[in-house]
């Protein structure tokens, strides 16, 4: 085993080691914000001080989980990827079960991926609604009040072509290249206040590769962003 796995494995350890103690200190918090009388014997600031604890503990436990995940998705092996799916149905389910944060932030979600008439890919069902859900929940995120998010998709050359486009912040030229990569996140005064752990897109570029895909981003800033995937066709593998 070289250095590189071993490190791998280490940190796969860590994080699963970390997951009951981080459990337990959820419940320990919930039961204590969730006790009223208690809550009300203290002081503002201590009460703050208890949210705060509870929203880093979260932020650990999401960390924790995309750590593991990333972990299991290198273990498995693409060319087991055989089953095929109905890539415009699956995102409209996604999309739909994120309409109400779009409408909570005043950012318009068109699906219009349903209206074209695409073949079914090669893929898996879990996998591409985690595509789906990390794509579009960014794009709804990074958007701008009153922006809006469009799915779409199309066929090229054997393979489906998904696009989820937005009206929102854009990414700067600098920050690109390093997008798909662990722990990257779009730093500006306009995103310090959405949380993330930096690696829901690297999460998203391993997935859509163990099905043997493609994802690549066009964007500018200020002018919003297109991030595009692509699947073989069903039958051409």
């Amino acid at each position: 085993m070289d250095e590189l796995e071993r490190y791998k494995r280490f940190v796969f350890v860590a994080a699963h080691e970390l997951k009951a103690p981080l459990a337990a200190i959820e419940w320990g918090l919930s039961e204590l914000l969730g006790d009223d009388a208690l809550m009300s014997s203290l002081k503002e600031d201590q009460r703050a001080m208890l949210r705060a604890i509870e929203e880093k503990n979260k932020s650990l436990i999401a960390l924790t989980a995309d750590l593991l995940r990333i972990a299991k998705i290198q273990e498995e092996d693409k060319k087991s990827v055989r089953d095929t799916v109905d890539v415009a149905s699956i995102a409209e389910q996604v999309a739909e079960s994120l309409r109400p944060l779009a409408t909570k932030i005043n950012v318009e979600l068109s699906i219009l991926i349903t209206k074209k008439h695409l073949p079914r890919a090669i893929g898996e069902t879990d996998a591409l609604k985690e595509i789906f859900n990390n794509l579009i929940s960014n794009a709804i995120r990074y958007n701008k009040n009153n922006g809006s998010v469009s799915i779409d998709g199309d066929m090229r050359g054997g393979e489906v072509i998904i696009h989820v486009r937005d009206t929102g912040i854009g990414i700067g030229e600098d920050q690109l290249n390093n997008l798909f990569k662990e722990f990257s996140r779009i730093k500006t005064e306009e995103t310090k206040h959405i949380e993330g752990t930096g690696l829901g897109l690297f999460i998203t570029k391993q997935l859509v590769e163990r099905m043997n895909g493609r994802i690549w981003v066009e964007s500018r800033k200020g002018e919003g962003s297109a991030f595009s995937f692509s699947l073989p066709v069903a039958g051409k593998l």
